[in-house]
């Protein structure tokens, strides 16, 4: 949920190691800190057609319904977690 009072104000990428700390630039946090900031929200970005994927779902499925609807990849992500049902 993001509140209304907040804005983007940049992003980093940071890369994910299996079993080990993902590492944030000191220079980053410095740069925030130094900036006023005491808190910060990480929002996690990633492909919705591997995320689909690795939550189990059906990738033809997934494609197809994209191509069929013209929507884009998020949406039909989110009509997988949605528990949405196809009719036949």
């Amino acid at each position: 949920m993001i509140k209304d009072d907040l804005s983007e104000l940049g992003s980093f990428e940071i890369k994910l190691r299996q079993n080990e700390n993902f590492e944030i630039s000191a220079e980053k946090i410095n740069s925030l800190i130094d900036s006023g900031f005491k808190t910060v929200i990480v929002k996690l970005y990633g492909s919705s057609k591997k995320a689909a994927a690795n939550l189990g779902h059906n990738e033809t499925l997934f494609e197809n319904i994209k191509k069929v609807q013209s929507l884009p990849d998020n949406i039909v992500y989110d009509f997988f977690e949605s528990k949405g049902k196809i009719s036949r």
